[in-house]
């Protein structure tokens, strides 16, 4: 009886830190971490995350304290995030692909009060606070130490200030609380029933929202994360030769391994890939599954959201149904996802409207911006900006974005419609789709267009071929063609943003 009263008594960890110390009492040995030439035990991460929160604190951190993170993947990483919010203090992840300008304006949003990581991008990084190394962190005494139990964040606590990759404006902090990132880390991407004690590849740069959900989703579950920086030879090794079971990509990184693969090349124990970040087409899923021999898993979701929506399930990539190929599946568990037509009710099936997702992930807001007229959340719900529909049974189909939209002649136009018939031209390498304002039609129609290598064709040839597909007030009135791939966001999608300001303001390709 005395044995289940004091089980009775736990209490069940409600934040990555606590769960952290939980697992180094209860399985000090196993190995959450992994590295060349061996690995972290849960006693040693949790040693080292409490060296980070005591040395922040001697620098004069404080609770609520915004500390940036600027480094490529590694373990240091996650341990140095942890050990910021083991500090009470609040991260804010730095992508290492963005310019010096871009960082500095990105530290000052924040209000920044330390900046921790490589030496090598701290010291091309302009910042007027403290600049440490990672390595610093850990090489404080590992005493000292009994104020650090008081540390423990609560839940509602903000974490993470993520920002957004800014595809359609300035980049905004959406800000995370601790139960957000807990409650998203528990269940997305991968269960403890699917992967609990496997073995996770994180390769997509931690900077994003993406990447840094899905290695506290491998803490969170009890899996084993392996933390590297994508390279095509180098994860096609961790693939092939470090026994990982699960990963999370984006198309464009499918692609480019699909393409650096050598002839015979397998990974024997890789069982499922998850991927966001846009859609796979049928000829990429196909030459996907043949080079990996593994299921896959689309995710629909959004930084403000932490990465939680709407998923397409391994049993829906099936090229006997390549139509489900172009959905984003269904709402996952404890998510409701909904699509509003005009005046704000509830779309019917086949109709689209704005999608809006409302979950325990859900943002406590932009840092230091109010939402505008109730436009960010509607009574609890993120409205996403995002033109979507749903089909009769259930599947969710995404139509374009609602600040992309082209207004041309008084009727609307998606441009992902668009540069979904454009791209499947045989002689299309890439293409996007803008408005360029006019003085006739308000926004004309007009498609920026990257030929494949050696393709010979003319702007009426492929305007031809929009009509045959789409709508003649749908089709481009102007085709531009680039000789330079697009511009890209940092997580490999075209921005149309950066399109429409090179192309759109000079007329010229």
């Amino acid at each position: 009886m005395e044995r289940v009263h004091r089980h009775l008594e736990v209490t069940a960890p409600e934040t990555l830190p606590a769960l952290i110390e939980a697992r180094a009492r209860e399985q000090p040995e196993g190995r959450p971490l992994l590295e060349p030439g061996g690995g972290r035990t849960w006693r040693e991460l949790a040693e080292r995350v409490r060296r980070v929160a005591r040395a922040l604190r001697r620098i004069g951190v404080r609770p609520g304290d915004r500390v940036a993170l600027l480094a490529p993947n590694c373990p240091e990483w996650l341990e140095v995030f942890c050990g910021v919010h083991r500090a009470n203090g609040v991260v804010v992840p730095v992508s290492e692909r963005l310019t010096a300008a871009e960082r500095a304006a990105l530290l000052g949003d924040a209000g920044v009060a330390v900046l921790a990581g490589a030496p090598g991008l701290l010291a091309e990084t302009p910042f007027s606070g403290l600049k440490v190394e990672f390595e610093e962190l850990f090489a404080g005494p590992a005493g000292g130490g009994d104020e650090v139990e008081r540390w423990l964040p609560a839940p509602d606590d903000l974490a993470v200030i993520a920002y957004t990759s800014g595809t359609t404006g300035t980049p905004k902090g959406a800000m995370w609380s601790h139960r957000a990132l807990f409650w998203s880390a528990q269940r997305n991407p991968f269960s403890p029933e699917l992967a609990g004690g496997r073995r996770i590849l994180v390769c997509a740069p931690l900077s994003a929202g993406g990447a840094i959900v899905m290695a506290c989703n491998a803490l969170a579950i009890g899996a084993t994360a392996l933390l590297c920086r994508f390279t095509p030879d180098g994860v096609l090794a961790a693939l092939g030769e470090s026994g990982v079971e699960f990963t999370g990509l984006v198309p464009t990184m499918i692609a480019v391994l699909v393409e650096a693969a050598p002839r015979g090349w397998r990974a024997p124990r890789l069982r499922r890939i998850y991927y966001g970040g846009g859609r796979l087409s049928p000829d990429l899923f196909a030459a996907a599954r043949q080079a990996f021999h593994c299921e896959f898993e689309q995710a629909y979701a959004m930084t403000e959201t932490c990465i939680l929506g709407t998923r397409l399930s391994p049993a829906d990539h099936d090229l006997r149904r390549p139509e489900l190929l172009g959905s984003a599946g269904k709402p996952m568990p404890g998510v409701g996802v909904k699509v509003v037509g005009a005046g704000g009710r509830d779309a019917p099936p086949g109709e689209a409207g704005e999608v809006l997702i409302r979950s325990p992930g859900n943002m406590m807001g932009y840092w230091r911006r109010v939402p505008n007229g109730g436009e960010v959340f509607r009574a609890g719900w993120y409205c996403t900006r995002d033109i979507g529909r749903f089909d009769a049974q259930g599947y969710l189909y995404l139509v374009d974005r609602k600040d992309d939209m082209i207004k041309s002649g008084g009727l609307n136009v998606f441009p992902a419609e668009v540069e979904a018939v454009l791209g499947a031209h045989p002689q299309v390498e890439e293409v996007a789709v803008i408005g360029v304002p006019d003085k006739v039609w308000g926004e004309s129609v007009t498609a920026v267009v990257r030929l494949r290598p050696g393709a010979a064709l003319g702007a009426e040839e492929l305007i031809a071929h929009c009509r045959s597909h789409l709508a003649h007030y749908k089709c481009p009135r102007a085709i531009r063609f680039a000789a330079q791939p697009l511009p890209r966001t940092g997580l490999g999608k075209v921005s149309r943003r950066a399109v429409r300001e090179q192309y759109g303001r000079e007329g010229r390709a």
